[in-house]
């Protein structure tokens, strides 16, 4: 279950990255899980989301972890990128940005 208003703005610390590689290595899922903080006072969760097919993933200078603050999800499948549907980006760094076929979250976990 997702939280009632969920909005991708409001991910904070990332706490886990994992790339899954496949057998085409033009494309790998990439798999984010991060701290959500709703509007909410008090409430939290953890989410965990999976980029399926990522054709290009670009990471932040970790220190160890690094935090998300403006991450917004664009349909970009009429932009005529192959194997593209979706781009992710954090605009508040502007240094995390993925490209993927698909987005998936796996995992929503209140705390």
């Amino acid at each position: 279950m997702v939280l009632p208003g969920f909005d991708f703005y409001r991910f904070r610390k990332v706490n886990r990255l994992a790339v899954e590689g496949h057998e085409d290595i033009s494309s790998a899922d990439l798999i984010l899980t991060a701290e959500y903080v709703d509007e909410a006072p008090g409430k939290k969760a953890v989410v965990t989301v999976r980029f399926g097919g990522a054709r290009l993933i670009r990471l932040p200078e970790m220190s160890p972890l690094f935090c998300l603050s403006e991450l917004e999800i664009e349909d970009v499948s009429d932009d005529q990128l192959e194997g593209v549907a979706y781009r992710t980006k954090d605009y508040g760094s502007g240094e995390f940005e993925v490209l993927s076929r698909q987005l998936e979250i796996i995992e929503c976990v209140l705390r």
